[in-house]
């Protein structure tokens, strides 16, 4: 286009005159070189940023595919709020601790969403009773929503679920013949221990932070458990 008009226009000039129109033929010609050399540039960068868009899509979506993981393990160490409404009376053991190890496996069926399924076991000393025992399941499904905050690698994920809390105590309620105690004192060692169970809906939130690739370690609050722990993704 730029070629055809200049060729237009040296045309006019030579009828004119060659001599009377030199300089301004001359000047025309380095202003069409000049144009040239800009369109040259302009399209060398827009050639440049075609290919750096196509190498930043590239490695977005590699990005994408290699975080996307559909399973993970984790190991935590939590708290279950059921244990805070232990009723005792007479002179009943005290719960040591509520505190226990669980493990939780998730899995994941679309982007960003998990179903997850927790279990945690502890052995309560003197409980119901002094010299007894009780063994708590706590089992717990939870069905999560996890995004990233603002792609910082740092992931928030409120969750609804359903929890079962399973205690057992073989020798509760059963009459000791060398103790002199009333007989409600048994009823209510086996009170006690029906007492912890319990299956309820819970909800909460967590907040977990990734690091090297396959590694996460996660905070949970919720009306079911307090848990710290480390989960490995697949």
């Amino acid at each position: 286009m730029t070629k055809t008009i200049m060729t237009s226009l040296l045309l006019t000039f030579s009828l004119v005159g060659a001599e009377t129109n030199q300089p301004i033929v001359e000047g025309l010609l380095k202003q069409n070189e000049q144009l040239t050399k800009i369109i040259e540039e302009n399209n060398k960068i827009i050639y440049a940023s075609e290919e750096t868009a196509k190498i930043s899509t590239s490695t977005v979506e590699q990005k994408v595919e290699t975080s996307r993981h559909k399973y993970s393990v984790s190991l935590n160490y939590t708290y279950l709020d059921g244990y805070r409404n232990l009723r005792q009376t007479y002179d009943l053991g005290k719960v040591e601790s509520t505190d226990h190890p669980a493990i939780s496996i998730a899995w994941s069926p679309l982007a960003n969403a998990w179903l997850e399924g927790s279990i945690g076991s502890k052995m309560i000393e003197n409980f119901p009773s002094k010299g007894l025992g009780t063994r708590i399941l706590a089992y717990s499904i939870r069905a999560k929503y996890k995004y990233d905050i603002l792609n910082s690698g740092i992931l928030i994920s409120p969750y609804l679920g359903y929890q079962v809390i399973d205690a057992d105590s073989p020798g509760a309620g059963e009459v000791d013949p060398n103790l002199n105690l009333p007989q409600s004192y048994y009823a209510n060692e086996l009170y006690l221990v029906e007492d912890l169970n319990q299956s309820r809906f819970v909800f909460g939130g967590g907040l977990s932070k990734i690091f090297f690739q396959n590694w996460q370690a996660r905070l949970e609050i919720g009306s079911d458990w307090q848990a710290l722990g480390l989960a490995y993704r697949l």
